[in-house]
């Protein structure tokens, strides 16, 4: 068995924009990072039966960390319904819906991490203006 998507086939380059609803090539960072360490087979199957059948809805109201769900507008593997319905069941969850796809996180490193950082900086904020809350340094 050969890999479950090859980095050498150029038809898997040309459809993978449609797929992944941005604009992936076969010189994208994504594309020499499959180059570099292509996907197991195991993980491929691994994956695959986890998107079929597992779910973590039910335990998602007993979620009582801040929790931040992000979601590439452009994704077509996991379309932004998907990241709102995480959101609406995680109590105090924050929907962040990116101008991105599905790789957001290796193609557009800047967006997500703006996200991120500005998800943290927010819980820094609220936590400290919580009444008792301890000041920290950060230096």
């Amino acid at each position: 068995m050969g890999e479950p998507f090859p980095t050498s086939c150029a038809s898997c380059w040309r459809i993978a924009p449609l797929v992944y609803g941005t604009q992936v090539s076969a010189s994208s960072g994504h594309a020499r990072a499959r180059q570099e360490r292509p996907p197991s087979l195991r993980g491929y199957l691994h994956q695959l039966y986890a998107i079929t059948g597992l779910t973590s809805r039910p335990w998602l109201r007993d979620l009582l960390v801040p929790t931040l769900v992000l979601a590439g507008r452009g994704d077509r593997l996991a379309p932004t319904a998907n990241a709102r319905i995480l959101a609406r069941s995680s109590p105090g969850a924050q929907l962040r819906v990116l101008p991105c796809g599905h790789l957001f996180l290796l193609q557009d490193t800047a967006v997500g991490a703006r996200a991120v950082t500005g998800f943290l900086e927010d819980l820094d904020r609220r936590t400290a203006a919580q009444p008792g809350a301890s000041t920290r340094s950060t230096t």
